[in-house]
């Protein structure tokens, strides 16, 4: 297993690479990072010092730090790209901060590399704090336009868990954890990217470390070690949040589900044996361990645990860890990291007094502008349900959420029928699901039609009420044949889930549209029955 091999491999590598003189014969053993391309960013340089506190500067720390690493790496096989090698300035001028931004990124984007590191020493207010800290960039939030992709956020997060685990191990310094943070450096890399603060210099003690070169050899190997253990294939790999992303703030003594996508990429199936178990921090009165889903290699599935938050955040973070037979740990560890809040955005809301607002006192919420003529226009509550919400921001768009839809403003189609569009929710609800296979072509007729666009098919009463209520326009493509779900017969379309009521054939409401504005609340935990 994955844990034996860290244990034996970790014990002689911190007693051979933390020494000055590696011998290079020992590191080329390490054939996981042969052919690996490894960028490496050695923060600040030139006309930026980066901090200069207690008589030393951050940059030179950086760079030192950075060039043992280099040769880590090389002898490992792996090739190096660095956005410096020496004291100089990148860009324009250094005191141009963006200009010296860009060109690392430029650096990064150019060298078809396979992750990208960034090495910074810390400055707190606090000059008692020390400790490591690794960050990775989260979908948006940063100082320009730019949605990092969901498979980027993932192998971003493993790479930085896997390098705080090493500097923990092999430094011993403070664990300050893994945080995911909108740095300018993190979101427009097309490639892995973590920045990783591995001391600070405001603490006087842990300045005179940082400046030790043999305690710096140390800080190198253990980068070089996570690196290594991040291109090591674990028996188990976290592949994305399905509910409370890092950072949601949930309501403060309220219940909520955690639930995480995980994969076996291992070469034995995962049965009863395996399991979810908590490894550290805040319960959040969970169970101590839950089962992983039967997965066979190669395949994901959905692992839940059901938790309640604390009324004051002391230590907001939980970990768990996976583990297969005998409590040997697969790989990635899994947390959670939630914010708390008072007040919910689908709490009550007062009436808005305008005569464009039209109140809804059944969930207590206000619809006017472009999205109460949308609402009015293309069905109202049939099709998409009781305002849930007020308007919000959320990944810088203005949004609604409704019983069964979430709306979103494009101020870019002001004044076109794309001015308002519905968000894709079922993408979201099905993302830890296998894709469903496509369909062989049908001739489109009354009662059934084929979509080239995504291989499926509708028929019958779905296809009638998809016909007679907007279509393509508000449900977007079938993504699913029609399925049993709850004992329902169901069809998943790209924005609804069209659900089949017999009892009530013949009427408007044979067919009905599933709350999928209410399942992603409930899995945000920002909705409570």
């Amino acid at each position: 297993m994955r844990s034996i091999r860290v244990s034996i491999f970790s014990t002689i590598f911190v007693l051979l690479l933390t020494a000055l003189a590696l011998p290079g014969s020992f590191v080329q053993a390490a054939g996981p990072l042969a052919g690996r391309v490894i960028v490496i960013d050695p923060g600040h340089g030139g006309e930026d010092p980066g901090a200069v506190v207690n008589g030393f500067k951050e940059k030179d720390v950086n760079i030192q730090i950075a060039l043992k690493l280099k040769a880590l790496l090389e002898s490992a096989g792996a090739a190096t790209v660095y956005t410096r090698v020496d004291d100089s300035t990148l860009g324009i001028s250094a005191n141009h901060r963006r200009s010296d931004l860009e060109a690392r990124l430029q650096i990064a984007n150019q060298s078809n590399g396979d992750i990208f590191v960034s090495i910074h020493a810390n400055s707190l207010a606090d000059a008692s704090r020390t400790g490591v800290v690794v960050f990775y960039g989260p979908k948006s939030g940063y100082l320009y336009p730019h949605t990092r992709p969901p498979e980027l956020i993932a192998q971003s997060r493993n790479l930085a868990d896997s390098l705080r685990d090493q500097l923990k191990e092999i430094t011993k310094a403070d664990d300050r954890g893994v945080q995911s943070v909108p740095y300018y450096i993190l979101g427009k890399i097309n490639l892995p990217a973590v920045l990783a603060e591995i001391g600070t210099l405001s603490n006087y003690a842990e300045a005179i470390k940082l400046n030790d070169p043999s305690y710096q050899q140390k800080v190198a190997a253990s980068l070089y070690r996570g690196i290594y253990t991040y291109f090591t294939e674990p028996d188990g790999r976290f592949v994305e949040d399905l509910t409370i992303p890092d950072g949601t703030a949930v309501l403060a003594g309220g219940n909520f589900t955690k639930t995480w996508r995980v994969m076996n990429t291992g070469g034995v199936p995962w049965n009863g044996d395996y399991r979810l178990v908590f490894k550290g921090r805040n319960q959040f009165g969970g169970p101590v361990s839950v089962p992983l889903p039967y997965l066979m290699p190669g395949q994901t599935g959905a692992v839940s645990v059901r938790l309640r938050a604390p009324t004051a955040c002391g230590e907001c973070m939980g970990v768990w860890s996976m583990q297969g037979p005998g409590g040997l740990n697969l790989g990635d560890d899994l947390w959670v990291s939630i914010g708390l809040r008072d007040k919910l955005p689908t709490d009550p809301a007062p009436r808005v007094n305008s005569p464009d607002a039209i109140y809804y006192a059944q969930t207590g919420h206000n619809i006017f502008g472009g999205f109460r003529k949308f609402f009015e226009t293309n069905g109202g509550i049939d099709i998409f349900g009781y305002p849930r919400t007020e308007e919000l921001i959320e990944d810088g768009k203005t949004v609604q959420y409704f019983q069964r839809a979430r709306f979103e403003y494009h101020p870019e189609y002001a004044g076109t029928p794309y001015e308002v569009q519905l968000t894709l929710l079922s993408y979201q609800i099905r993302s830890g699901e296998p894709p469903t296979a496509r369909v062989a072509p049908i001739p489109t007729t009354e009662t059934q039609q084929y979509f080239p666009e995504t291989g499926h098919s509708v028929h019958f009463a779905f296809l009638k009420f998809f016909r007679e209520n907007g279509g393509i326009y508000i449900f977007g493509y079938p993504i699913t044949q029609e399925v049993i779900e709850d004992g329902k017969i169901v069809q998943y379309f790209q924005r609804a889930r069209f659900e089949y009521h017999p009892q009530h054939a013949g009427t408007r409401y044979e067919v009905q549209l599933g709350l999928l504005g209410d399942i992603i609340l409930r899995q945000r935990a920002l909705l409570f029955d």
